[in-house]
């Protein structure tokens, strides 16, 4: 249409702010004017390019990437708001991605050139867009209604077109594009939330261009991209975010794994976001909490069961030497009534003493079972010395387990004993077992071991198997020498 003089002097003026916007991420306005006619004409730079939602489902685009993708176009918008120009008209169409993967603005304030009414208004004022200019998919509900125009619209835009890129659809269905069924959908309709729209089945051409499964695609629009989109979808401008640049911020505060502005905080979300933030350093210090409470538990472990032993020791030293005393006063002339007691009827009864007055008491009955039995050996009663000894390490295998220090005592004198009666092939067969346990001990007691291989050697000598006699006692010679250099 024509223009009259003062709607071209406008005209002039507006194009001159559009071609003084110079930004990677804008098209440039090359040139404008009217005919002689007063029919008004545009020179744009040519973007060879596709649409954005296009380029981002071809590309196979991850969600990181597309909004890193949408962060450019938001500088550009900010950039073009702090020059006061608004775009008015943000959708995929006039996005082009170019060959360098550089996404460009079109038709930045060119709504506002073809609006007569526009024009008419002051430069400060941005007003009305006339239906004939906008775009209902992308239009806001301000656009909608007829009112002021603002950088806020530019807000709800970019929330729509972020909408497109993480769910293939838009927010709002129309039954017709008549006026009263848009103002409805867009002023009235509460948009879902885009991971809801993911779960149920993003757009079609968003689902040939997935990087993942559709189901964590969903996931990963949950939480902040879905407050952040609806944040920027509010129907009073005045609820939106304050400025592009605070949505740009919040989408670069997601993308860092820090807490957003458009989600409530508390202390778990902030800890999740932090753990986010610092995944190898939280490892590392979880790693290191853990080995150290590892250690700590470890060794309070092994304290606690030191000190047991302790205890258990001192309680068994005491449970002793109340049986030895025990014994002793049944030979005490005023105890016997002036009768006298021999040393084999003194263990006698003291071994008969054990089966009853300790059977609670396993490890003093063990430890006194040896000490009885090794008396019985020492005074050559090698039969009842034998029954001691295997009922001894019996109780132990079964409190202690076979590599014990005390199991392996009375394994030894068990052997010992059993060479004692003449039944040398179980004696070489006993005292075998208990050097082989040793010998996996990763500390094993020296001076035991060698006793155990020279006990061996004189099992072996009576088998008559003189060369493994001599192995075994160079072995515990050899032993000998190396723990104890001096004796």
């Amino acid at each position: 249409g024509q223009m009259s003089s003062a709607m071209r002097a406008r005209f002039v003026d507006e194009r001159q702010i559009l071609a003084n916007l110079h930004h990677p991420n804008i098209a440039t306005l090359i040139d404008g004017g009217a005919t002689e006619q007063g029919i008004p004409y545009l020179v744009m730079e040519y973007i060879d390019g596709i649409a954005i939602d296009q380029f981002c489902n071809e590309q196979r685009l991850s969600i990181r990437a597309r909004l890193n993708l949408f962060l450019e176009v938001c500088a550009a918008v900010q950039y073009a708001h702090q020059n006061l120009v608004v775009h008015r008209d943000i959708k995929p169409g006039n996005i082009l991605v170019d060959d360098r993967g550089t996404p460009k603005l079109l038709d930045f304030g060119i709504a506002k050139l073809v609006d007569p009414d526009a024009l008419e208004q002051s430069a400060s004022a941005l007003t009305r867009v006339d239906m004939r200019v906008l775009t209902p998919e992308f239009a806001s509900p301000e656009q909608v209604r007829g009112e002021k125009v603002t950088t806020a619209t530019d807000v709800y835009a970019l929330g729509l077109l972020l909408y497109r890129l993480l769910t293939g659809k838009t927010p709002y269905h129309f039954a017709s594009y008549s006026p009263l069924d848009i103002e409805h959908a867009v002023c009235e309709t509460r948009p879902d939330r885009p991971s809801a729209v993911a779960e149920h089945g993003v757009g079609d051409g968003l689902q040939r261009g997935l990087d993942t499964s559709p189901s964590r695609w969903a996931s990963q629009l949950k939480g902040d991209l879905d407050n952040i989109t609806l944040l920027s979808l509010r129907k009073e401008p005045q609820q939106r975010y304050g400025t592009v640049q605070q949505l740009a911020d919040d989408l670069q505060r997601h993308l860092d794994q820090r807490p957003v502005q458009a989600r409530p905080t508390s202390v778990v979300y902030r800890t999740s976001k932090f753990i986010g933030r610092h995944r190898r350093g939280v490892a590392a210090a979880v790693f290191a909490t853990v080995v150290l409470a590892g250690l700590v538990s470890y060794y309070t472990l092994q304290l606690a069961r030191e000190r047991d032993r302790a205890q258990l020791e001192s309680r068994k030293a005491t449970e002793v030497a109340a049986f030895l005393a025990g014994m002793f006063r049944l030979s005490d002339p005023a105890e016997m009534s002036g009768e006298s007691i021999s040393a084999r009827e003194l263990l006698d009864r003291g071994a008969r003493r054990i089966e009853y007055e300790l059977a609670n008491q396993p490890e003093v009955q063990a430890t006194m079972t040896q000490v009885i039995g090794r008396n019985y050996r020492n005074l050559g009663l090698y039969m009842e010395a034998e029954s001691l000894f295997r009922n001894s390490l019996e109780v132990r295998r079964a409190l202690y387990g076979e590599n014990h220090a005390d199991t392996l005592a009375s394994w030894n004198d068990l052997g010992l004993t059993l060479i004692d009666l003449g039944k040398f092939e179980e004696a070489d067969r006993q005292l075998r077992r208990v050097i082989a346990i040793q010998k996996q001990n990763t500390t094993p007691n020296l001076l035991d071991l060698a006793i155990n291989q020279r006990s061996l050697s004189i099992a072996l000598l009576e088998l008559g198997d003189y060369e493994a006699a001599e192995q075994r006692l160079r072995a515990a010679m050899r032993i000998q020498r190396e723990s104890s250099p001096e004796g």
